[in-house]
């Protein structure tokens, strides 16, 4: 599934093998999937109209819902999400006199209500994918956003906190290298783990760089570098999901998988690659061998051997799965079961008080019936 404008400034919906055109005359678009799979689609026209769609059971239901200036300012990106029910519309947009400083609004539709913050202004080269916006299960708003300065590019982080209903004041800047730093990427995952990720300009390649926050534990509201293998591309590209506690982030040229919700990366090693890795260790020992011989009785025979990895690879795999399966049960108990045994500590503190106090009445008790009988 895929939503794209365009060289012509169609709007076309990709599903499977068919596409389907949506709209015509749409400069920008974006879209997001709600927790009951319904898809959300937004759009602005050239002419300024700003429509929103809802995909669900297999209905579409299309509606107007605000109008923007086009003549005066450009919108160069749009995102949407649902958070509690709402939806919430981001967008940058800058004045056509001053091209590289743009503004990020935030609208709330409730109803037919509308309430709108603005987020952050910053200058910007890039036209397109310099903020990128999520939410946790509790309705934080989680933003990166890139701006210029001093001929330095950086990544600047945000968020919006539903009780205060604003924005943070102080954006922290999280790319501190002086280089460029581009296209950002945020990412929150089923345990409210927050993921900053982007690319790395330099020497005409991008790398990539990943940076994670966890709303809990010692390192509560920490930003954390993450070590990963080497990712370099010529075009800066990723896609990131999670699937059964598994978080994967794929590029043109790797894939990085985490079985433990970031904090450790590494390159997948599936079967088919494993079987492409076997095969290219063969080629190059073949290339490299003296002695050339056609004889098929002088060729070794590499499928058992390939057989007998991809078993002990699923094995290892099966094995690997389970103890990160009790270590994550351990580490969602820890707080748990602290907190379970404070309150047996403190009932039996009150037992003990109690215990003490009826000790003493029956002390004051004894006295007082000595006393009277004598």
């Amino acid at each position: 599934m895929e939503f794209i404008v365009d060289n012509e400034n169609n709007l076309k919906y990709k599903k499977l093998n068919s596409v389907i055109i949506l709209d015509e005359n749409v400069s920008i678009s974006g879209f997001t999937i709600d927790k009951d799979s319904s898809i959300h689609l937004v759009y602005l026209q050239k002419n300024g109209a700003l429509n929103y769609i809802i995909f669900k059971d297999d209905k579409m239901i299309k509606s107007i819902i605000g109008n923007f200036d086009t003549k005066s300012n450009t919108y160069n990106q749009i995102e949407i999400l649902i958070v509690n029910n709402q939806i919430n519309l981001f967008y940058s947009y800058s004045n056509i006199i001053n091209a590289n400083i743009y503004t990020i609004h935030h609208i709330v539709i409730n109803d037919k209500n509308q309430e709108k913050f603005n987020v952050i202004r910053y200058v910007s080269k890039k036209k397109e994918r310099s903020f990128s916006v999520s939410s946790d299960s509790i309705g934080n708003i989680h933003l990166l956003y890139n701006t210029v300065s001093e001929n330095f590019s950086y990544i600047y982080y945000t968020y919006f906190n539903p009780y205060k209903n604003q924005w943070l004041n102080s954006p922290s800047k999280l790319s501190s290298i002086e280089s460029y730093n581009e296209y950002p990427t945020m990412y929150v995952d089923s345990k409210d783990n927050i993921h900053c990720i982007y690319w790395e300009y330099k020497n005409n390649t991008y790398y990539l760089r990943i940076k994670r926050m966890t709303q809990g534990g010692r390192d509560m509201y920490k930003w954390n570098n993450i070590q990963i293998p080497k990712v370099i591309e010529d075009i800066p590209k990723l896609e990131i999901h999670e699937i059964n506690n598994l978080l994967t982030i794929n590029t043109d040229n790797i894939k990085l998988v985490s079985m433990d919700y970031g904090m450790t990366y590494s390159e997948d090693l599936s079967i088919e690659k494993l079987d492409i890795k076997v095969r290219r260790k063969n080629e190059c020992e073949e290339d490299e061998s003296i002695v050339e011989t056609n004889n098929s009785e002088d060729k070794v025979n590499l499928e058992p051997l390939i057989h007998e990895l991809k078993v002990s690879y699923d094995e290892l795999k099966e094995i690997n799965n389970e103890n990160k399966t009790i270590l994550e049960q351990l580490i969602l108990n820890e707080d748990d079961i602290k907190l379970k045994l404070h309150g047996i500590l403190d009932e039996l503190a009150s037992i003990n008080s109690r215990v003490n106090g009826l000790e003493e009445a029956i002390k004051n008790s004894k006295s007082g019936f000595r006393s009277f009988f004598s």
